[in-house]
């Protein structure tokens, strides 16, 4: 089995026990797909497919994408063989592709949505994101409050409003330790919404 091969039945194995993790969520996550062509990119892409688009929108901003991502990254992180490798993961309505052309095509979309502007993009006097392309200022960067001694969060997600978009990205941030504290988060330009963790 070359490294490749291994590498691929260990993401599998991964997505395998977040699936059986996630089930009691009732999530509509229901199918997943990769590629790896490091010709065209170095990272390993893993989508992660669900039921209809509603469900897809639900659990982009109720957080289940958020924890699941995180369940998919902590995992690879834990294991030797996937522990240095670079993987994208996506989010997408509907089914895997069977066919082989429909596979090309997807795979091709998700090349674009890695390789495109990552910063924001301008357009006249507004701001759009890198990569959905609607305007950055209604992006909602949300999180799952952990802990009622911390009032500001350290890490979350980011989703766009859009209609049908399923727009994914995470963020992280490192505060000083006289930052934690009781005082209220500086406003963002964004639309912070506080989000209870599912126990």
């Amino acid at each position: 089995m070359n490294t490749s091969e291994s590498i691929a039945d260990r993401i599998e194995e991964v997505i395998g026990d977040m699936f059986a993790a996630f089930r009691p969520y009732e999530s509509g996550a229901t199918e997943y797909c990769m590629f790896y062509d490091p010709k065209k990119h170095s990272s390993w892409l893993i989508v992660i497919f669900f039921s209809d688009k509603n469900d897809l929108t639900r659990s982009l901003k109720d957080g289940i994408c958020y924890q699941i991502h995180k369940y998919i990254k902590e995992g690879l992180d834990n294991h030797l063989e996937t522990t240095n490798i670079k993987s994208t993961i996506f989010f997408e309505p509907g089914h895997r592709p069977v066919e082989q052309e429909k596979a090309n095509d997807l795979f091709n979309s998700l090349l674009k949505k890695i390789q495109g502007p990552k910063d924001p993009v301008a357009f006249g006097d507004k701001k759009m994101c890198g990569y959905c392309g609607h305007d950055l200022d209604n992006h909602e960067l949300l999180f799952n409050k952990k802990s009622e001694e911390i009032n500001m969060p350290t890490e979350g997600w980011i989703a766009c409003p859009a209609e049908g978009c399923n727009c994914f990205q995470t963020w992280s941030a490192n505060y000083k330790p006289d930052q934690q504290t009781e005082q209220e988060p500086k406003k963002s330009k964004f639309n912070f919404l506080n989000l209870l963790r599912k126990k």
